[in-house]
């Protein structure tokens, strides 16, 4: 039997990529038979407001997609600090120590990376258009010197 879900973080209103999430969940589910869960992730819980998560079913329900049960994260995390006990008591919990401030910096100079290396890409590409399109490499195809 095939289980879906939809897992909506109720941090602001439903929006189109949430909603093509939630649909072709839906649609897989209810096509196979299977179970189509609403699992609110709510553990940001200085973000996650229930005028929101009232919202979003609300929404879902306009749309059609009845869900056939409800989760909440919130309601999960001493499930989740046992496991991560047992992961530490065996020797297979990896622990991270940055601060949210040093992790914000990494991902900002890996998206920055990604950027120039998209950059390196499209100049390759442009040099290979251009010394094609002239044999002295001069703009000949369009744009200027």
């Amino acid at each position: 039997m095939i289980t879906t879900r939809f897992a909506p973080s109720p941090t602001g209103y439903i929006h189109v990529g949430n909603l093509r999430t939630a649909l072709m969940n839906y649609l897989i589910a209810r096509r196979a038979g299977g179970t189509f869960i609403l699992r609110i992730d709510d553990t940001d819980a200085e973000r996650s407001k229930e005028a929101y998560v009232d919202a979003l079913k609300q929404d879902l329900e306009w749309l059609g997609l009845h869900w056939d049960r409800i989760e909440r994260q919130s309601l999960r995390l001493d499930r989740y600090a046992d496991a991560a006990d047992k992961l530490r008591s065996m020797g297979r919990f990896y622990e991270a120590f940055e601060t949210p401030t040093e992790l914000d910096l990494k991902r900002k100079k890996q998206l920055n990376m990604a950027r120039r290396s998209m950059t390196a890409r499209r100049s390759r590409s442009a040099t290979r258009t251009r010394t094609s399109c002239a044999p002295s490499g001069a703009m000949a195809c369009g744009g200027s010197n």
